[in-house]
């Protein structure tokens, strides 16, 4: 059995029904907007500079190269 997500508008007239699993990617990608815009703001750029900090929003797969490059790296380095 789908699990279903119910969601209203602001004015509390309009209820949608989407399947749990739309719901969660929707969830995603709004806290993946959110924390976007957090570590690509200006303040928050020069709080991270200040402890010598880089943040960078790294997306899916380029962070799953980067993981993979990595651990290449890693194991070319210690002999493996």
């Amino acid at each position: 059995m789908r699990q279903l997500a119910f969601a209203t508008d602001p004015a509390g007239g309009l209820c949608l029904a989407v399947a749990s699993t739309v719901a969660r990617a929707i969830k995603s990608a709004v806290l993946t907007a959110a924390l976007e815009k957090k570590l690509t703001s200006p303040e928050h750029q020069q709080k991270a500079k200040g402890l010598s900090l880089e943040p960078r929003v790294i997306k899916r797969d380029e962070y799953k190269k980067f993981l993979k490059d990595n651990e290449v790296s890693t194991k070319t380095l210690m002999g493996w």
